[in-house]
């Protein structure tokens, strides 16, 4: 690159002589070559609005991104619900710090559009199934701290509680287990179509139940 560039300053057929500075140096002269009244006036951020969102050759690559986004969300937000109540959970800031520095590795700007090498897009998907387990068990492991909290301050129904963790209202379909089907029976609201397996519920999350295990959705 830097031999193109001394070659470009010597003047090529077809291509403009061109030089090497700094930037400082650069918008001194622009300042004192261009014609102000000529140049278009910004107002705001220096950022290309255009620029969000990109396309890529490794579909999976951006489904996992955005999976082990929603994950460590949820994960964290967990974490923080637990921690709060006040039941001797430790809020896993090491092992959180160190999944979002590994996603946030993965989205660096060569891996997410695609445009890396083969060994590359191996490395990542093992990062990020990595980074789903891990947020799994400290998802997992919060909403467990949390309904032992609930259960101390008098909440000793059996049965099973939905999580929302979003910031408003909704109703969704949660898939249960046949047993765990059984025992939203009376604690959830709409009607069920549960085989042998597994079972379908709808959950509204307006209602309050308790629960055995926690299940986003």
């Amino acid at each position: 690159m830097l031999e193109q560039s001394r070659r470009m300053e010597n003047g090529v057929v077809g291509v403009p002589c061109v030089r090497q500075t700094f930037v400082k140096d650069f918008f001194h002269i622009l300042e004192n070559k261009m014609d102000r009244n000529c140049l278009p006036s910004w107002s705001g951020e220096l950022y290309l609005e255009f620029h969000r969102g990109t396309y890529t050759s490794q579909a999976k690559n951006k489904k996992y991104n955005r999976i082990c986004e929603f994950m460590m969300a949820d994960a964290e937000f967990y974490s923080v619900l637990a921690n709060g109540l006040g039941n001797g959970y430790e809020y896993p800031e090491k092992e959180l710090e160190k999944n979002w520095k590994l996603l946030l590795l993965n989205q660096f700007h060569d891996i997410l559009p695609g445009s890396s090498i083969k060994d590359v897009y191996e490395d990542s998907a093992v990062q990020y199934e990595e980074i789903l387990r891990s947020a799994g068990r400290i998802a997992e492991g919060a909403g467990k701290a949390i309904l032992s909290s609930l259960k101390e301050n008098g909440n000793n129904k059996e049965g099973l509680a939905v999580f929302n963790p979003l910031s408003f209202r909704r109703t969704s379909a949660a898939e249960l287990s046949a047993e765990e089907a059984r025992w939203a029976e009376n604690g959830l609201s709409g009607g069920n179509d549960h085989t042998e397996n597994r079972g379908r519920r709808y959950a509204d999350s307006g209602k309050g139940c308790s629960f055995q295990r926690p299940w986003s959705i």
